[in-house]
């Protein structure tokens, strides 16, 4: 699978799971800040990052530092290689099932 084509599933998944959510993906070019995650969400005062990888593919050592600053920051932040992975984020993080968040 494409690196597209698992960001597209996630951002429909999140869309759907998380509703109200706001979700992004960003667009790398000469004007923005290099490192920052490929998906972006806010929910109920939350801001979620996602990394989008496919098997094989790690993050670079500037996305490291941008997903380091981001946790710091307070952000909830994690690397994906598929849709499980950010359903284990979101339930781990209380924003998904089995709490107040349910959806």
């Amino acid at each position: 699978m494409l690196e597209s084509t698992l960001q597209r599933k996630i951002q429909d998944y999140l869309k759907k799971k998380l509703p109200g959510s706001y979700v992004w993906k960003n667009h790398g070019n000469q004007y923005s800040v290099i490192g920052l995650p490929d998906l972006m969400c806010v929910y109920k005062g939350k801001i979620v990052c996602i990394e989008v990888k496919v098997s094989g593919n790690v993050p670079t050592k500037l996305q490291e530092v941008a997903i380091r600053k981001l946790t710091d920051a307070g952000a909830i932040c994690c690397i994906a290689y598929s849709i499980e992975d950010v359903e284990k984020m979101l339930k781990k993080n209380k924003l998904l099932g089995g709490n107040e968040y349910e959806n």
